[in-house]
């Protein structure tokens, strides 16, 4: 999924700074990141739900008012060139709805809970926030959200990329961009391709050792899935095992394990995963529909 838009964490907003020459390095640090996001990312965008008059910088100040003043300045020119709003597409239906039935409280660590309305657009629409550094609770690029609809609660984790820290090449902070980039990945629906091969042609390769019958018996069941492309071979035995899912790997392939019988025969499946999720994903489905 292409995302092009972020959403403003107005929460961000406060405190307010106390001079204006805080505000500028306020705004130049936010449009840092914003370089950086758009260099890392295909975001161009950042959706508020009104203006720039309304996104406060000190007492008397707004960033309209900053761009007002300094209108042919490359911050105020991104800027200017960046927000847009309202918080949602008004011409997504779906997810213009799940916006207004939503509400998102943030869970702050100090046991705090504010709803935050660029939180919630940002869930209503699968991308992630953005903000400014205004307490140090916002140098973090997750948080805990409950996520409230139609009378039913539950708690999700969030992205909020604040800091410039996130895009720093010290050894401390590597681990922030691949953290992001998997959380972004699971919030894109799955979308799984079917094997090419007939059902007949697919190979089941079983060790002649005890189980044999066992194992390809089930393996033949398993090739009769759209998304399995064959078993590669089988493994040792998992007497003690537990769960029919044994392991999920990144290359689609999937350990599974006939744990109804004494001696938990194993095999592993070849599927058409392209990456782990996918690869999850199917084996749920044959979780579902294989396992005793």
């Amino acid at each position: 999924m292409k995302r092009w838009f972020a959403c403003f964490n107005e929460l961000s907003v406060k405190p307010l700074c106390q001079t204006e020459t805080d505000a500028e390095q306020r705004l130049r640090d936010f449009v840092s990141l914003l370089r950086e996001i758009r260099g890392h990312t295909s975001v161009t965008k950042v959706r508020h739900a009104d203006y720039m008059t309304s996104i406060s910088l000190t007492d008397t100040m707004t960033m309209q008012d900053y761009c007002n003043a300094h209108i042919n300045d490359p911050i105020a020119i991104l800027l200017m060139s960046s927000f847009i709003h309202p918080q949602v597409d008004l011409d997504d239906d779906k997810s213009l709805q799940s916006y207004l039935d939503t509400t998102a409280a943030v869970n702050f660590p100090n046991g705090n809970s504010i709803n935050g309305d660029g939180f919630n657009a940002a869930y209503c629409q699968n991308t992630f926030c953005v903000g400014f550094v205004s307490d140090p609770v916002w140098n973090d690029d997750f948080f805990n959200l409950t996520i409230t609809s139609n009378g039913k609660s539950k708690v999700v984790t969030w992205a909020c990329i604040s800091s410039l820290q996130f895009y720093s090449s010290l050894q401390e902070h590597q681990h922030r961009r691949p953290a992001f980039e998997q959380w972004l990945q699971q919030l894109d629906p799955v979308e799984l391709v079917s094997s090419n091969q007939d059902v007949e042609n697919k190979p089941i390769n079983i060790r002649d050792d005890h189980g044999k019958a066992e194992l390809t018996a089930h393996a033949k069941l398993l090739c009769q899935n759209q998304y399995v492309e064959g078993v590669l071979t089988s493994l040792a035995f998992k007497p003690h095992a537990k769960n029919y899912i044994a392991k999920i790997y990144d290359d689609g392939t999937i350990d599974i394990v006939l744990r109804w019988e004494d001696e938990g025969f194993s095999m592993r499946v070849k599927t058409t995963g392209r990456n782990v999720l996918e690869t999850r994903e199917i084996a749920k489905i044959l979780r579902i529909k294989f396992d005793r």
